[in-house]
């Protein structure tokens, strides 16, 4: 890994690795995302370790998270 990768690994008895994958790709989280990476002052927008760390995220329950994703896949 280097500065400009990192992996995040669900709980599974949490959280859907496909549900989170969506979440984090949507055009709303996207955005969120994008303005943390402005905040860091950088030259190009970057996500710190501890941004990454600190993102609050809304996570329904395990059962909603998988209708959603066999609704949207």
């Amino acid at each position: 890994m280097n500065q400009h990768v990192s992996i995040i690994r669900p709980k599974k008895e949490i959280v859907a690795s496909r549900f989170l994958s969506i979440l984090l790709t949507s055009k709303e989280y996207k955005k969120q995302l994008l303005f943390q990476g402005e905040k860091a002052g950088a030259t190009r927008q970057a996500l710190t370790k501890g941004q990454l760390e600190n993102f609050k995220i809304k996570i329904p329950p395990l059962p909603e998270q998988q209708r959603i994703v066999s609704i949207l896949d």
